[in-house]
């Protein structure tokens, strides 16, 4: 792995020139530099969509943790103080400045428009906010007022996927759009989410860390609100579904029978990337307002709940 660091200790030579590893050269040195990037993101995500705080906070979180265990495998001395200490103005700078700048300025076309008024922008700020907490699922009557909503602990099951737009044509065409997932990503995520869980565990691999971490931030807040739900909320969270079963399957790929070069579970790798190349080419027409007959739409239609 190349020369020591100096300073470095011998257990901790070559573990921070892995390129798997989040280990830096020089733990005195902060790493923030690619933060306001990171900042900068976020902010556009939050004046997307507020709900892209819940990815932004995911950052912040495994930056500083990185600094921490950085700190800890050179055997710094009060890792947690000397990461806030050394990277704090920078991640305050980066993190919570930028975000906040970059948030402002996506509204500088309703300023230039309504005029510079902070109080009037507070204020929509404030009604926004009280339309999502008081949005309510269900009507007068007691029913749901959308067909479509689908509460955070069906995304993964695909339990009801997203009606977007539909057109009937006399001659029984039909062009829908659904906002729909791979069933063998979401579902081989079932799977691969706890066995990467426990890789992080047993091999205290950061990159486990990263998957499982961003998967459980960004999913676990929608369990804890009552305002109505869509599966198009998981789309954020779908690429860390891909990343899960990459983990395992690139684990998978590379297990060995005792005493040999024999790749047991190598084929099963193989068909399960088949198998989704294969489901999104599958399910194309209905993403994409295709022409489909009747029973074209139905063979994509495989539970009542998804139509």
């Amino acid at each position: 792995h190349g020369d020591a660091v100096p300073g470095e200790k011998p257990r901790d030579q070559g573990r921070a020139h892995d390129p798997g590893e989040a280990v830096g050269p020089d733990p005195t040195v902060p790493r923030c530099r690619d933060a306001p990037s990171a900042g900068a993101a976020g902010g556009a995500a939050m004046a997307t969509k507020w709900a892209g705080l819940t990815a932004f906070v995911t950052a912040i979180v495994l930056g500083f943790l990185w600094e921490v265990m950085r700190r800890k495998r050179f055997g710094v001395r009060s890792p947690v103080t000397t990461a806030i200490t050394t990277e704090g103005f920078g991640f305050v700078l980066a993190l919570l400045v930028t975000p906040a700048v970059v948030y402002f300025a996506t509204y500088i076309p309703w300023f230039l428009h309504f005029g510079w008024d902070l109080q009037r922008w507070a204020e929509m700020q404030g009604k926004a906010a009280r339309f999502h907490a008081d949005l309510k699922p269900l009507n007068e009557q007691g029913q749901p007022w959308h067909a479509y909503f689908s509460p955070a602990w069906k995304w993964i099951f695909l339990g009801r996927p997203i009606y977007y737009y539909g057109a009937f044509s006399s001659d029984g065409v039909r062009q829908v759009i659904y906002a729909q997932g791979n069933p063998a990503i979401f579902w081989g995520s079932l799977v691969a989410i706890p066995y990467v869980a426990y890789a992080w565990w047993r091999k205290h691999d950061w990159r486990a860390g990263f998957v499982i971490v961003t998967i459980v931030v960004l999913c676990l807040p929608w369990f804890l609100v009552s305002r109505p739900q869509f599966l198009f909320y998981a789309t954020p969270i779908t690429p860390f579904f891909v990343l899960a079963c990459v983990y395992a399957l690139r684990d998978l790929s590379e297990m060995h029978v005792a005493g040999s070069r024999s790749r047991p579970y190598l084929p099963l790798v193989v068909g399960f990337v088949a198998a989704s190349v294969i489901l999104f080419i599958w399910f194309w027409p209905i993403l994409t307002d295709a022409p489909l007959t009747e029973a074209e739409f139905q063979l994509r239609i495989w539970f009542t709940s998804w139509a």
